[in-house]
């Protein structure tokens, strides 16, 4: 679980610290950073695991320029991120485009220490002699992290430990920002298990899960409280897995087939979103606008799961259901002032309980009408 993280110039991001619970629910007006954050995630994902090489984890938002603050290149975009048994923090620059370095990156893990310095990379024991240094080479747009990739043979034993923390590091958060058409496209057999921020890849997971052990029952029981049943099959011209959805009509004892297009979108978040929570089991989900396409009751089954799921979640929102199925101790504040994202927390949640109750009012209400909703 992340305890901390703090990001400076990334985006409206400026210099924002949070605190994190397990619970996260990220509220505040259209354009106040929330996706921001969202996006943060995206690029982190893609700085230490990425996708293409050279990499280029800025090009999803247009360049090194598009990124930073107030697009001023001469800031350097850096993060530090707290776990309960790791610290990790890197400081990166930039121009426009592909071009980027990154200056500094520190990783402590339990008593391992991985420092790099533009290409010259360090790994030791903490508090060790200095005869215990591991030295490498790094291109300085590449991550600390591809090490774990290619490690040498001679030093594996005694460095397997951390490297299987830094192979495991870039699966272990998963930010989704759902589009349903594309979570329920076809998906090549040879597509890694994965889902993609819009969610696809899912079709792969569902054909994994069928195949080698079976879907959990937390989704068994919401796919027949919808009365559906999900399946694929395997195209044999093309390599696809295609989604299979069938629809039953208890009052007509009659089963349809439901093609990706004619299911409805807020079935597919709920699906795309529990396969990743139950099946990925990741430790950490991160969810952009979480009430997007969702009935109440959707809605209430998502925050339930939120709660007594094992998984930590990040969470942004406009929605006053949303807010009012959350504790005000869970509530992270965005605002803007001159292109700046601030951050606040509610300064004392259990006072603020009281007089909610005492004031017959909503925590939504509070947040959205109040002069300072973060002081009750």
């Amino acid at each position: 679980m992340l305890k901390r993280i703090r990001i400076r110039n990334f985006k409206s991001l400026r210099d924002v610290d949070l605190k994190l619970r397990k619970v996260n629910v990220i509220v505040g007006p259209n354009g106040s950073g929330k996706s921001n954050l969202v996006d943060f995630f995206i690029f982190l994902k893609e700085m230490i695991n990425p996708s293409s090489f050279p990499s280029d984890p800025f090009q999803t938002f247009g360049g090194y320029e598009e990124a930073v603050f107030l697009r001023d290149t001469s800031l350097p975009i850096s993060f530090e991120i707290d776990g309960e048994n790791f610290q990790y923090s890197a400081d990166i620059t930039g121009k426009s485009k592909n071009e980027f370095t990154i200056n500094k990156e520190t990783l402590i893990y339990k008593d391992f220490l991985l420092k790099r310095s533009f290409n010259y990379a360090e790994v030791k024991k903490v508090e060790r002699a200095e005869r215990e240094i591991t030295k490498y080479h790094l291109d300085t747009n590449t991550s600390i992290f591809y090490l774990s990739k290619s490690p040498v043979p001679s030093i594996f034993d005694k460095l397997n430990e951390l490297f299987s923390f830094m192979r495991n590091f870039a699966n272990s958060f998963i930010p989704l920002r759902i589009n349903p058409e594309r979570a329920f496209a076809p998906v090549h057999y040879s597509y890694p298990e994965k889902l993609e921020v819009d969610g696809y890849g899912l079709a792969r997971i569902v054909d994994y899960v069928l195949a080698y052990k079976g879907i959990p029952e937390q989704i068994s029981m919401f796919l027949k409280e919808n009365n559906l049943s999900i399946d694929r099959h395997t195209s044999p011209d093309s390599g696809n897995i295609v989604l299979v959805t069938r629809e039953l009509i208890p009052d007509l004892n009659k089963t349809l087939p439901l093609y990706p297009r004619n299911v409805p979108a807020g079935i597919i978040k709920m699906i795309t979103v529990f396969f990743a929570i139950y099946v990925l089991k990741p430790s950490l989900l991160i969810i952009d606008e979480i009430e997007n396409s969702l009935h109440l009751k959707f809605i209430e089954e998502l925050a339930s799961a939120i709660y007594y799921s094992p998984p930590q979640f990040i969470i942004t929102t406009h929605s006053p259901m949303v807010i009012d199925m959350f504790d005000p101790e869970d509530i992270i504040l965005f605002y803007k002032e001159k292109g700046e994202t601030k951050a606040e927390k509610i300064k004392d949640p259990e006072k603020l309980k009281d007089k909610l109750i005492d004031e017959g009012l909503a925590l939504s209400e509070w947040i959205f009408y109040s002069a300072n909703p973060t002081n009750p």
